[in-house]
C-alpha cells in the first residue's frame, strides 16, 4: 500500500490509522503526545490513561509497537533498528503436520511467563497455529529456539529444530532477495526498503544456542 498514490482518501486513512490508539474499549485519537517519533528511549504508560514521561536530553521519543524493522515499516512508512525479528506469516511443516505461522502481537501471550515474545497456540483443524514465531532477539538471543521448542512440545510435538531452521532460511532468503530485486532503483522509498530490510536481517542474526527455562528475577 505505500507503493500508492497520494490520494485524499488514502492521506486521510493513513493519518487517523497512525495516530489512534485503543481506549476503555474504543479507538480514540492521541493529542499531543503522538508528535513524539518513535525511539527505544519510552513507552507508553497508564491503564486509563495515555502516558509519556521521563527525562531526556534531546529529542522525546518513544516505542511504537511491539514489532521488528519489517512490522514498523508496514505500519508507518519508515525504516529502523529494532532488538527483535520475528517471522514474516507462512506454512511450513512438522513432520507431515501443517504449521501456520501468524504475526498476530496482540496474541503475544508470554508477559506473565518470564519468557520475551512466546507465542499462543491454538489448533486450526489439523494444523498448528503460532500466533508469532520470533526468530531474532538482540537481548535474549537463546529463547527464540527455546520458545519454539516449548511451545511445540507442549502440543506433543519432537524434533522440532530442522522446521525452525526452516522458517529461519526462508525468512532470511526473503529479504536477500528483496536486497537483490532492489538494486536496480533508487529514490527514497528504495533508499528506505534497502535500509529497512537490512534491519530486519541484522535483528534475524541474533539467534544462537536454546533456552527453555523461563527468565528468573531478571537474570538472562
Amino acid at each position: 500500500e505505500w507503493f500508492a498514490g497520494p490520494a485524499d482518501p488514502v492521506v486521510q486513512a493513513r493519518f487517523i490509522q497512525t495516530r489512534k490508539v485503543g481506549h476503555q474499549g474504543h479507538d480514540v485519537m492521541m493529542p499531543f503526545v503522538e508528535l513524539a517519533n518513535h525511539g527505544n528511549d519510552r513507552t507508553y504508560e497508564g491503564d486509563t490513561s495515555l502516558i509519556l514521561q521521563g527525562l531526556t536530553a534531546g529529542e522525546i521519543t518513544v516505542h511504537y509497537t511491539c514489532s521488528d524493522p519489517y512490522g514498523l515499516f508496514r505500519a508507518w512508512g519508515f525504516s529502523a533498528p529494532e532488538d527483535v525479528a520475528y517471522s514474516v506469516p507462512l506454512q511450513s511443516f512438522v513432520g507431515d503436520l501443517p504449521l501456520l505461522i501468524e504475526c498476530s502481537f496482540d496474541e503475544l501471550a508470554a508477559m506473565g511467563t518470564g519468557r520475551p515474545g512466546y507465542p499462543r497456540l491454538t489448533r486450526e483443524g489439523a494444523a498448528i497455529k503460532l500466533s508469532v514465531c520470533m526468530l531474532g532477539n538482540r537481548k535474549f538471543p537463546r529463547f527464540c529456539r527455546g520458545n519454539f521448542r516449548h511451545v511445540l512440545r507442549t502440543a506433543g510435538l519432537r524434533d522440532v529444530d530442522e522446521t525452525f531452521d526452516r522458517i529461519r532460511m526462508n525468512n532470511q532468503l526473503l529479504f536477500l532477495s528483496m536486497l537483490g530485486d532492489l538494486e536496480p532503483f533508487d529514490g527514497p522509498l528504495a533508499r528506505s526498503l534497502r535500509q529497512m530490510a537490512c534491519f530486519q536481517l541484522q535483528a534475524l542474526a541474533h539467534c544462537f544456542g536454546a533456552r527453555e527455562t523461563p527468565l528468573v528475577l531478571g537474570v538472562r
